[in-house]
């Protein structure tokens, strides 16, 4: 009988879904809907979990896979009463302390423990001179991986708009939700005391981060000892729009769309303000996708979707791209770094399957430009700043 002590803790919860069968999980799964296997919704899962519990399924690769293509968007823990992203990321867990473990997810944790990001980056890149930081500052900005080493203009964009903040640059931690969400709970745990210490020893009240992954963390994972408040960068921007402080028109008749990133929206509650900024633009009509809310759609790259399955990922991004063209939008806006670069990807790859090529005159050498997606996928706040009255 293979031992995952995580996974039996929930063994009750497990035994539900098996005994209940309700099949809410199979209803526009992310996963499911690209893989068509039930095995990968979450009553799949509890199925395979219960059956390695008791000793009829083996742990293998294949066990693996199972475990590391969810998610952890929380689609499903919405109609269901069960904690399915709790059972499933101790189950990733339990699969790393046996010794399975994907070999791109294990990059990730390695430059994490090397160079304190998941992108091999040094930490000096973090650095951002347009950013005047003042060590005494009560507002901490927390620029978070992404942001601070591949997006540094919304990073600037903020501080400006937060006007005087304290930013750590190369000294500033990883959240380590890399870790927390692929299974390396121990790494996460060791790492979380010094993370703490680095953000305790500043003087700020409130810590502000535009990556609604880090708010997700620090709000989660570490505010039970974190002196400052964690806050979302849209709350920030939603009072200075409410205040009349910031006042937006477009100069043409313009259809966007919001997609909201799991866990600024499902996980982090923050739905309508978002939606309030953006109908605060004149001269923009504001759609819905099909999926929206409380109901909206991964962008395929949570839990480290597009690092380990790029292929599974780049699909659920296709099938949410189809979503904002299906009610004819130009735009989709968001302001998550990750969904940013994930519903790109979707949408450059449509585009290029949908480019019109006579096969007669291609010029392998010189092949055309990539063409431009029909909708683009923007920032929220890089979109609003194009505007600013």
């Amino acid at each position: 009988m293979d031992e995952l002590p995580r996974t039996k803790e929930h063994i009750d919860e497990i035994y539900t879904c098996n005994r209940t069968r309700c099949g809410f999980c199979t209803q526009k799964c992310p996963v499911y809907e690209v893989t068509r296997m039930e095995t990968y919704t979450s009553r799949g899962r509890n199925l395979v979990a219960r059956g390695i519990v008791e000793g009829t399924i083996e742990v293998n690769e294949e066990v693996m896979k199972l475990a590391n293509t969810c998610l952890l968007c929380g689609y499903c823990e919405k109609n269901c009463a069960l904690d399915n992203t709790i059972i499933f990321r101790d189950f990733k867990a339990d699969m790393i302390d046996k010794g399975f473990t994907d070999r791109y997810l294990e990059n990730g944790r390695e430059s994490i423990e090397t160079f304190g990001n998941p992108f091999k980056q040094k930490p000096e890149k973090r650095i951002v001179p347009e950013i005047k930081s003042n060590k005494k500052s009560k507002t901490l900005l927390f620029g978070g991986c992404t942001y601070s080493l591949t997006d540094q203009k919304t990073l600037i964009d903020m501080a400006e708009l937060l006007g005087d903040v304290n930013y750590l640059g190369e000294e500033e931690p990883c959240c380590n939700n890399l870790l927390y969400d692929t299974g390396y709970l121990k790494e996460f745990e060791e790492k979380k005391k010094g993370i703490v210490a680095i953000l305790n020893k500043t003087k700020a009240k409130e810590i502000v981060t535009g990556c609604p992954t880090c708010y997700r963390m620090l709000e989660e994972n570490y505010s039970d000892v974190l002196k400052a408040k964690p806050i979302h960068f849209i709350t920030k921007l939603h009072q200075l729009v409410k205040d009349g402080k910031l006042k937006f028109e477009s100069k043409k008749k313009v259809k966007v769309t919001w997609h909201d990133p799991c866990h600024l929206g499902r996980f982090g509650g923050i739905l309508d303000e978002p939606r309030e900024i953006i109908q605060a633009v004149k001269n923009i009509e504001f759609v819905e996708m099909e999926n929206h809310g409380l109901d909206s759609h991964c962008c395929g790259a949570g839990s480290g979707m597009l690092m380990a399955y790029p292929e599974i990922a780049i699909e659920i991004s296709k099938k949410r791209y189809r979503e904002a063209e299906k009610e004819g939008a130009d735009i989709i806006l968001t302001f998550c770094p990750t969904c940013e670069l994930t519903l790109q990807k979707g949408a450059s790859v449509i585009a290029r399957d949908e480019q019109e090529i006579d096969d007669d005159d291609f010029d392998f050498d010189e092949p055309p430009p990539a063409p431009e997606p029909k909708i683009k996928v923007l920032n929220l706040l890089e979109w609003l700043l194009t505007l600013k009255k």
